[in-house]
């Protein structure tokens, strides 16, 4: 069983918040994976470290984060609330999940231990997988992996909420400690940051009378009230297998070893490394948590693939498809 600790004194529980443009849209809710909000400009804006809320404040809006209780078992809930101590209403945009906030944890991923050494071209496609993989989303595959907190319910985003002069918005959020369903998240410090969009800026662009051609795709741009903070997960966690000890099942297994030795190096295109878990079976993909192996094949020859699913428990390879080339898929 995990809990998570939030840190609730000194700096351990607190850094400058900014706020700055970002677009509108959000990840679905099925990623998790997504990038955060990003921006191009900053302004100033305070933080308070304390045993307190989280909170930080800009041009008269002030943003406030506290956690359920300093020992939150995973799915715990986190409290939102954000004022306008302005003069006038401000707009504030949809959150993730069609929340007020988006909140995301830097999970990190299974590497240790690295497992076996191999050698000839099997350690090669080791090496390669672990050093130039990529997770999903496109992130290296050692990367951390952003966990979003879902809003009470999970709904699609909504337009901008107004926020009165003197008014407050509260919403609830739940996150999981999971890197993915079923396999929870390594013991240690993790990161998290948490959002409001406000003060859209932009707008459509125009079309002369009678226009009968595409039209643009258009995003407002969002300022950014953060915060962000540290939360500990702690306790026992059932083993799961590292990254490299998923690629040595791949190697173990006659049928992908056989396929690799006839496939040069000089060929390769990428390499794919990451923990999923569907649910459901799904085409190719297998029930359950598992990692999902894949090398393909495009540099000099027809594209053609091979990708396998290795329990992320047991190391039982589940599935292991290969693409022939010429492979379209």
């Amino acid at each position: 069983m995990i809990s998570v600790l939030v840190w609730g004194a000194g700096a351990r529980l607190g850094t400058t918040p900014t706020s700055s443009p970002a677009e509108s849209s959000r990840p679905s809710p099925a990623s998790e994976s997504a990038s955060p909000p990003a921006g191009t400009a900053e302004q100033s804006a305070a933080a308070q470290a304390s045993s307190g809320p989280l909170t930080a404040t800009d041009a008269g809006l002030s943003l406030a984060v506290t956690v359920s209780s300093s020992d939150v078992a995973p799915g715990g809930s986190v409290t939102v609330t954000v004022r306008n101590d302005r003069s006038v209403a401000v707009p504030i945009g949809s959150g993730y999940c069609g929340g007020l906030a988006t909140m995301y944890a830097e999970l990190p991923v299974p590497l240790d231990p690295t497992g076996e050494d191999w050698n000839g071209i099997e350690g090669t496609f080791k090496d390669y997988a672990l050093t130039q993989g990529y997770r999903e989303g496109g992130a290296p595959m050692s990367q951390p992996g952003w966990v979003y907190a879902n809003a009470n319910p999970c709904k699609e985003a909504s337009s901008d909420t107004m926020l009165e002069p003197g008014g407050s918005l509260t919403d609830s959020m739940t996150w999981s400690a999971l890197l993915v369903k079923g396999v929870p998240a390594l013991p240690g410090d993790v990161p998290f940051t948490l959002s409001i969009a406000h003060d859209p800026s932009g707008a459509p662009p125009s079309y002369p009378p009678g226009y009968k051609g595409p039209f643009a795709m258009w995003f407002p741009l969002y300022q950014q009230l953060t915060v962000t903070g540290t939360i500990r997960t702690v306790g026992d966690t059932p083993p799961v297998l590292s990254a490299g000890q998923a690629i040595d099942a791949m190697l173990s297994d006659g049928r992908f070893t056989n396929w690799l030795a006839k496939q040069r190096a000089s060929t390769w295109s990428g390499a794919n490394v990451f923990l999923q878990n569907p649910g459901k079976a799904q085409g190719i993909v297998p029930a359950g948590p598992s990692w999902d192996v894949e090398l393909f094949r495009e540099v000099g020859v027809p594209r053609n693939w091979a990708i396998g699913f290795v329990d992320a428990y047991s190391g039982e390879v589940l599935n292991l498809t290969f693409c022939n080339a010429p492979c379209s898929r």
